[in-house]
């Protein structure tokens, strides 16, 4: 079940960031501008990269869904570094990440800066 809402959450992420991004280009059309393309595709890719800490640890997606990330090792504490190495390791390899998460439940990511998805407890 937890693969499924992580899945969820990640397609629910993407989707309010390309619905801003449009939004944006939409109000902003009158430019015409080939900069203003660039700052949008820079704009939405860092979006994807710090959406995590928006809600300590989670995004508007996992928090809908009622998860949270965190450190394999109950001790560790998860930094803005962290979140932000994990989340671009998982955008590097985008194309791997439903893979991985439905078999091991765990991206790139959380394999390499040990962290994982769990139900955010009440």
């Amino acid at each position: 079940m937890i693969k499924i809402k992580r899945l969820l959450a990640t397609f629910l992420d993407v989707l309010l960031i390309l619905l801003l991004m449009n939004l944006m280009l939409i109000i902003l059309s009158e430019l015409n501008s080939d900069f203003l393309s660039y700052i949008l595709f820079l704009s939405s890719f860092s979006l994807l990269v710090v959406k995590d800490f928006i809600f300590k640890n989670r995004s508007l997606g996992k928090r809908i869904m009622g998860i949270e990330i965190v450190c394999l090792e109950g001790f560790k504490t998860l930094n803005k570094t962290i979140l932000i190495k994990r989340n671009f390791l998982s955008l590097l390899f985008g194309i791997f990440y439903p893979i991985t998460v439905l078999m091991w439940n765990r991206s790139l990511g959380d394999s390499i800066y040990e962290t994982t998805i769990r139900t955010k407890k009440r």
